[in-house]
């Protein structure tokens, strides 16, 4: 009886898998939603890291902001993977097009410092 059991646990098992084992198309979905954060990620570091090169040029140039073409030789390694376009502000906050959009009102005023 504790045979006939234990196989007919055994089928349930085969036949109805329920939560122990994720379809293809979650596996999938799973991995896509791990590469987007991946990227959102990257474009944070790469804002810090654009923040902080335009600082330091700053203090090299007196504490004022330097001329846009050197900003721009400056940053011009930094590439938002999601393919957005990085501007930033008068206080250095870098704003990304894809990742953290600046608000409507303010996005001409922004200097454009990658992208073609």
């Amino acid at each position: 009886m504790l045979g006939l059991l234990i196989v007919f646990v055994i089928i349930m098992v085969l036949l109805f898998k329920g939560p122990f084992e994720k379809d293809p198309v979650t596996q999938v979905r799973t991995g896509m939603d791990q590469i987007d954060k991946s990227r959102v990620a990257a474009c944070a570091v790469n804002r810090m890291a654009i923040n902080t090169n335009v600082t330091q040029m700053a203090v090299g140039n007196g504490g004022r902001t330097p001329p846009l073409d050197q900003i721009r030789k400056g940053v011009h390694r930094f590439r938002c993977p999601g393919g957005g376009v990085y501007r930033m502000d008068g206080e250095y906050l870098v704003y990304c097009t894809e990742h953290y959009p600046p608000a409507a009102g303010i996005i001409q005023t922004l200097m454009r410092i990658t992208g073609d």
